[in-house]
């Protein structure tokens, strides 16, 4: 059982699992996109830092330092989520199974086609 699942895995995610992850809690972050709409960013001025920086290239610069921490950052979108013993049980779009101990949630929102 991971200590904590963030689900999303844009800029709010691998930030929280920065934090997470420095207090030597076991982390797995879950989403569908990598960096979601940060990632499709051409160039980024006003992140602390960077001159500027290539939306997806931060977004790498974070996930590493996020694994580097020891957190694990996986691909998949989250379909269920049910409370099971001493924690949740989420259900990943193929039927994988992650338990965690607590949630936090950062999907973050989706642009209007």
């Amino acid at each position: 059982m991971t200590d904590v699942i963030i689900v999303g895995s844009g800029m709010a995610g691998l930030s929280a699992a920065l934090y997470t992850a420095r207090y030597e809690l076991s982390t797995l972050v879950i989403g569908a996109e990598l960096g979601g709409a940060t990632s499709t960013a051409w160039t980024i001025e006003n992140y602390p830092g960077f001159k500027a920086i290539d939306g997806y290239d931060l977004i790498i610069k974070v996930k590493e330092q996020v694994e580097a921490l020891g957190a694990k950052v996986v691909a998949d979108k989250i379909q269920k989520i049910t409370k099971s013993d001493g924690g949740f049980k989420l259900t990943g779009e193929a039927g994988e199974e992650y338990l965690a101990k607590s949630v936090i949630f950062t999907h973050g929102a989706a642009r209007r086609k």
